[in-house]
């Protein structure tokens, strides 16, 4: 059972080195992108959608709830 789970283990390793090579090869490597913690709550402030009020939240419930 254990050289089973060893030979698992090795064929998940080499079929990753294979795609992380493919990708490689596709000149993907340089797509990676790292954001700061700052840059990504400014993110999500600017696309943000606007809080309904109360009658704007209800309104929008009726309309989709065909009342």
């Amino acid at each position: 059972m254990m050289k089973r789970q060893l030979d698992q283990i090795e064929n998940f390793i080499s079929i990753s080195k294979e795609q992380t090579e493919e990708i490689n090869k596709l000149g993907w490597s340089n797509l990676k992108q790292y954001t700061t913690l700052e840059e990504t709550k400014r993110y999500i402030e600017e696309h943000r959608k606007p809080t309904l009020s109360y009658e704007e939240a209800l309104r929008q419930v009726q309309l989709e709830s065909n009342f």
